[in-house]
């Protein structure tokens, strides 16, 4: 009877393989992070386009220096905004890194694991067939020398 390969490190391998989907799940939701950023960035900068669009319009016809003032203020605060979603993108950015490279020295680590059991099984695989070999070989020296 052939015995089962059992690895003395799979408990060790299941857990490199946890902490593996663990980085895929925080690398996935930092970039989802960092997408959300962007998207505001771009909707700021929409917003600020318009307003400038909005402001020559103005310039051109009837002055109105209310108008024009709260424009200007509102570019301001459009300004603002949009350097301070620079920062948080830039952050943001830097997470993706740090999660990118935690990934893949996770991915790493498995990978080291894995090789390490396929060469155990290649060892158990290669002692089973001497096992069997010298069985056969006492089997057959047995029926020879039987009269």
């Amino acid at each position: 009877m052939a015995k089962r390969f059992a690895w003395r490190l799979e408990t060790v391998l299941k857990a490199r393989y946890r902490t593996e989907e663990h980085w895929q799940q925080e690398l996935g939701k930092a970039v989802f992070k960092l997408n959300t950023e962007i998207a505001e960035r771009n909707r700021i900068k929409e917003q600020q386009a318009n307003c400038r669009h909005e402001l020559r319009q103005r310039q051109t016809g009837r002055l109105n220096m209310a108008d024009l003032t709260q424009i200007n203020v509102y570019l301001g605060a459009l300004e603002r905004q949009h350097r301070k979603i620079e920062k948080r993108i830039s952050d943001a950015q830097t997470i993706v890194v740090q999660k990118r490279e935690s990934l893949a020295q996770a991915v790493r680590d498995r990978q080291i694991l894995e090789k390490l059991k396929d060469r155990d099984y290649q060892a158990f695989r290669k002692e089973m067939r001497h096992q069997d070999q010298r069985v056969m070989d006492e089997l057959a020296g047995r029926q020879k020398w039987q009269p």
